[in-house]
């Protein structure tokens, strides 16, 4: 075993100790916080890095390399510099609502089980705050995190129910996994060369068979598949574990992912059903660089303007200002939607890389501005069917809005998938998982 296969893990660790001391002991508003940032971010920039060592299958190198590395490097300049999270003011409040719950006569005795368990309490803190990327079960909590049971909100299994049931869909979505990944592609590298993924462009040359549309749309959906399952996978896992050996609760624990019958156009796939783990640090980054480096305003939806002593003049004031700031408020709102889908894109480029695409063939920038552009004509295309049909878009989705949203979303991916998922399938299969079931082809 090369030693090299140690230090990624070590780097998470030394991360994330680094950030709970930083969180811990630092006060919010010391400028030591900024110096401790460059310190907290360099065992993160050696696990990008180093992240394709930490094991021989290719999904979990890339699940290290993503969340404990581009991802966590955000999360720590939010959590350090931003949010300026603070272990003192949490463990006050907590301490607070303890004692209102408790009451005065035990005071003492709080104390005393506090100052014995405040080691332990430090830790795990320092866990949950790198771990619980949804921050579940807390005040900041990501929103849109699905339930249990959408029909019951408040419904939490039992933890025998829970641990039977996620642990017969790990071993039945590893079989089916396995199974996917066993047989590769023939002729990827002419299949998918350079060229073949502009679906759209060869249709118009008439360069392209509803055969390789076909295949086109398979692959897409095999790529998605893939994807869904080993996110799901290694969530599994992990919850099996934690749970498991007590320690975490089953409401800890919520689905991954949302229904996918509430998809129908690409804003409700990344809102209502795609998993919500780096939504926080990237809205964080957004919103920074929107309001404080781009100097945006932050807008309400409505302003009230000034009342003038003309009617009329008020009247036009009011609505040139309303318009102004609905203008205002549009700017704000997609910069921010564009800034959260470039740095989603250049945070998965360390993804590519893991696998082995050159940078030069990654598509991962460009497909994730694409989801940007999407949601945008969505937008525009739904303002524009209120304000000709007078709809306020309340009440159910009609049945024939899905359908043409379900058209939407293959149109769509298939001008936008192809390109990052050709250059993925155009490489030699990898160890997907740790011990294979089924021959490979």
């Amino acid at each position: 075993m090369k030693l090299n296969i140690f230090i990624p893990y070590l780097a998470v660790a030394v991360a994330i100790a680094l950030q709970g001391i930083t969180l811990i002991y630092v006060p919010p508003n010391s400028y030591k916080r900024i110096c401790m940032l460059p310190v907290v971010l360099l065992p993160v920039a050696i696990v990008c890095l180093t992240a394709q060592h930490a094991s021989y299958v290719q999904p979990w190198n890339i699940f290290i390399g993503l969340e404990f590395g581009a991802m966590l490097a955000l999360e720590v300049f939010d959590n350090v510099c931003l949010s300026r999270i603070s272990y003192p003011a949490v463990a006050a409040r907590a301490a607070g609502d303890k004692k209102e719950h408790d009451g005065d006569a035990d005071t003492a005795d709080i104390h005393a089980a506090s100052t014995r368990n405040d080691f332990y309490d430090k830790v795990r803190w320092s866990l949950d705050i790198a771990v619980n990327k949804r921050r579940i079960n807390h005040a900041d909590q990501t929103r849109n995190v699905p339930y249990f049971d959408s029909s019951r909100p408040h419904h939490i299994p039992s933890r025998r129910s829970f641990l039977l049931f996620r642990a017969a869909r790990f071993i039945l979505l590893y079989l089916v996994f396995d199974l996917i990944t066993s047989q590769p592609l023939e002729d990827a590298q002419v299949k998918l060369g350079p060229g073949k993924d502009r679906i759209f462009s060869r249709l118009m040359a008439n360069d392209i068979s509803p055969a390789e549309i076909g295949e086109t749309v398979g692959i897409l959906v095999g790529h998605c598949i893939c994807g869904y399952i080993s996110l799901l996978i290694g969530y599994d896992f992990f919850s099996l574990v934690a749970v498991g050996l007590r320690g975490a609760e089953v409401s800890d624990w919520r689905p991954l992912f949302g229904d996918i019958r509430q998809v129908y156009s690409i804003r409700t796939f990344w809102r209502r059903f795609w998993h919500q783990l780096l939504l926080r640090p990237l809205e964080s980054s957004a919103s920074f660089i929107t309001h404080s480096v781009l100097r945006l305003p932050r807008l309400p939806a409505r302003n009230v303007s000034r009342v003038t002593s003309v009617v009329g003049k008020a009247r036009t004031a009011n609505t040139h200002l309303r318009l102004q700031d609905r203008l205002l408020h549009l700017v704000t709102a997609y910069t921010k939607l564009i800034l959260i889908f470039l740095i989603s894109g250049l945070v998965h480029i360390n993804s590519d890389r893991i696998l082995g695409v050159p940078l030069r063939d990654s598509r991962c920038t460009s497909l994730f501005l694409c989801q940007a552009l999407g949601i945008m004509l969505e937008d525009a295309v739904r303002w524009l069917y209120r304000s000709v049909t007078g709809s306020k878009g309340n009440g159910p989705v009609k049945v024939w809005h899905r359908l043409i949203g379900y058209v939407w979303l293959v149109v769509f991916a298939l001008w936008a998938g192809p390109g990052w998922a050709f250059s993925v399938a155009r490489l030699e299969l990898p160890i997907v998982v740790p011990m294979m079931i089924f021959p490979r082809g």
